[in-house]
């Protein structure tokens, strides 16, 4: 999985110390094993999981660190809608999907085997998935479900899966989002720590965004959220902004960067109205020093605190500016396709006119 977007908070505080996302044998000599050993392996994970046989999965991992991380696997994966583990070459992928969803998520995995064939060690590719780094919950929503480190409190866990649901049927009523099937996954770590390992972001570039949309190594993307930066009441909100970036999957889309975020940012604020009057007052107080010359920059999207929140609410008046004057269908179709579409006409311009 590979970090996508993301929308900037200022951290309202969290602590703890996630569990190890690694584990290894220790002395024994490890290796790469074989696409042949690759694939006995996850039929094995895969058949001990479905017959219920703890023992026998246990035996895929070497004595030491590795059992307790086996055994954390199986109560996560057991926990889990896991749909299938497959080998990718010598790595193994992880498949779930939560309800609704048409086709499962991949999470691949780097895998070391001992010379029993055995795991020694396993590692995230890129980030580290929730499930191998914390013992985890999952709660099935109406449509996408939410898994959440079980150190977060179940009455957030709640709050969350059902602020999903009520993002999911905004997104599907504002957009026209074709191949998305409506769904919204979550994944709640406990902490800024459990959050930069599960996006794959320095600490504090973590601490710092309050959700991201993170592309799978197969399948639909998931929502990684800081449980610790975001008011109640903006929960919604901000999940119907990721869920634009889901339902599009605007991870490497070739639309600017201000088209993508402007877009996210219109369709979650109608569901947050604080967040609605603070990017008018941002607007306000950027305009008092004089219209922007140019649209919002990749630069400004990332920077962090009230400069980022600034850049955000600025790329939304740019796509309301478009929408405004050329339809909010015409303006979707090219934010969604811009390969395929002409590009609207002076986009800055629009922009700059709405700025006043």
């Amino acid at each position: 999985m590979t970090a996508a977007t993301g929308r900037p908070a200022v951290p309202s505080g969290g602590s703890g110390r996630g569990v190890d996302a690694t584990a290894s044998t220790g002395g024994s000599s490890l290796g790469a094993p074989s696409d042949e050993r690759a694939r006995a392996l996850a039929a094995a994970l895969v058949a001990a999981l479905r017959s219920g046989d703890e023992a026998r999965f246990a035996r895929g991992f070497t004595a030491g660190p590795m059992a307790a991380l086996g055994a954390r696997l199986w109560r996560n994966w057991r926990a889990m809608p896991v749909a299938d583990i497959v080998a990718a070459g010598p790595e193994l992928e992880v498949r779930w999907a939560s309800p609704g969803e048409a086709v499962p998520a991949g999470e691949r995995l780097a895998v070391l085997v001992a010379s029993d064939g055995a795991i020694g060690a396993l590692r995230g590719k890129g980030v580290t998935p929730l499930w191998l780094g914390d013992e985890v919950t999952f709660t099935p929503g109406v449509r996408g479900g939410t898994l959440a480190s079980t150190r977060v409190p179940r009455d957030v866990v709640a709050g969350w899966s059902s602020a999903a649901d009520r993002a999911a049927r905004h997104v599907s009523a504002r957009l026209d989002a074709p191949g998305w099937d409506g769904a919204l996954s979550l994944v709640l770590p406990a902490d800024a720590a459990a959050m930069a390992r599960a996006t794959g972001r320095p600490l504090e570039e973590a601490a710092g965004t309050a959700a991201t949309t993170v592309a799978s190594s197969s399948g639909p993307p998931r929502i990684v959220v800081n449980v610790t930066s975001v008011r109640p009441d903006a929960r919604a909100g901000l999940l119907a902004h990721e869920g634009v970036h889901v339902a599009t999957r605007s991870a490497g889309s070739p639309a600017p960067l201000w088209a993508v975020e402007g877009l996210a940012e219109s369709v979650g604020t109608e569901l947050d109205r604080a967040q609605s009057a603070r990017n008018a007052e941002l607007v306000r107080r950027r305009v008092s020093r004089g219209v922007p010359a140019a649209l919002p920059t990749p630069e400004e999207l990332a920077a962090p605190g009230v400069d980022g929140e600034t850049a955000y609410a600025l790329a939304e008046v740019a796509v309301e500016a478009l929408i405004a004057r050329d339809g909010r269908a015409a303006t979707l179709a090219w934010i969604a396709e811009p390969t395929r579409r002409p590009e609207p006409r002076d986009p800055l311009g629009a922009y700059r006119a709405a700025l006043g």
